[in-house]
């Protein structure tokens, strides 16, 4: 999949200078008030991080962040629309939501591990009860 570069997507946040680079570099964070290099980004990676403010990820991480998206389609477009350019879908994603259990249904121990009582690990009784 196709993400905007990370240094692009810091400069549009108002990064002076974004250091590039294939190891983790400082700087400062763009997305607060920032006297001291609070954060770190490779530009190899696609990858930035800040320490103070408690935001990491790719691109489309930051971008969610900043513009309160809650989802990957909306971040897509938000980057699409900021940057420029097109950002395609995620590969081998599936339309299809997980299910979810109900409170009343049964789980199901996972393959070759065994119930408690199975294994004869019950609990034994209290001293004096």
């Amino acid at each position: 999949m196709e993400k905007p570069p990370i240094a692009e997507v810091l400069e549009h946040y108002g990064a002076a200078e974004v250091p590039e680079g294939d190891r983790w570099l400082k700087m400062k964070c763009p997305l607060h008030e920032d006297r001291n290099a609070s954060a770190s980004v490779c530009t190899a990676e696609n990858k930035f991080r800040c320490f103070a403010c408690d935001i990491s990820g790719d691109s489309f991480d930051v971008i969610a962040h900043q513009e309160g998206c809650r989802d990957f389609p909306c971040a897509r477009a938000c980057a699409e629309k900021l940057l420029g350019g097109s950002y395609g879908a995620i590969r081998g994603g599936s339309n299809e939501k997980p299910r979810r259990r109900g409170v009343f249904e049964e789980s199901r121990p996972v393959r070759g591990q065994r119930s408690i009582l199975q294994a004869g690990l019950r609990r034994k009784p209290l001293a004096g009860a």
